[in-house]
Parts: structure tokens; sequence; C-alpha cells
């Protein structure tokens, strides 16, 4: 009976920091897009989306970007050099790419706290 009853405190404590530890991080959902400027040899990309019911905005960030790259790149690269470090790209489930434009449906952890428009 003892060794049941230890068994079970382990699995529930294990099951608490596993929630522990997804509840320090966010899932967002939005839409991304980044746009290119040829004229300027430039990219700027932002996400704007919600987590928890609340609306969050990443960038929008401009880099250094030829049409070529722009052309080539994923939502996914898009996305990796919109939120570096701070964010994941987690899925993308919808996406349009032209030679001038990136739209993509996307789902994005953060273990960074976002910043909530309106707050």
């Amino acid at each position: 009976m003892s060794k049941k009853l230890i068994i079970l405190t382990i699995l529930l404590s294990l099951s608490l920091m596993i929630g522990i530890a997804y509840a320090d991080s966010d899932t967002m959902t939005g839409t991304l897009s980044a746009m290119l400027d040829e004229d300027s040899g430039t990219a700027t990309a932002m996400f704007v989306g919600y987590v928890e019911g609340n609306p969050v905005i990443i960038g929008p960030s401009t880099w250094e970007c030829s049409a070529k790259e722009f052309s080539d790149a994923s939502a996914e690269d898009i996305a990796k050099q919109l939120c570096g470090s701070d964010h994941d790209l987690k899925k993308v489930t919808k996406s349009t790419h032209t030679d001038k434009e990136v739209v993509a449906e996307v789902v994005i952890q953060s273990q960074k706290a976002p910043i909530l428009v309106g707050r």
C-alpha cells in the first residue's frame, strides 16, 4: 500500500511540475505578415494575435533583405527573423507567399511575457 502511495505522490508531483512549466510559457495565435521594400532593400514583419484572449503584437521588425532572400524565405524563416530567441514558432496553419509579401496564420510559444495591447 505504501509503495502505491509513493508512486501516486511522485506521479502527481511530476504532473504538477509539468503544469507549472507550461504555465510559465504563453501560446499566441495570430497572423504573421512581412513585406519586402525592394527600393530600400529591407523587409518588415510583425505578428498580431491573441494570448489567453488578450491582443498581442510582436514587432514591427525591419532588416536588410534582397528580393532573392525574401522570395526564398519561408514563414518559419520570417518568424525566426522577427521573434529571435524570445519566441518559438510552433505551427504554421496557413501561409501565402508572393515575391513581396508573406502572410501566415501561426502559433507561437513564448518563454517571455508578451506585450499585451491596451495594458
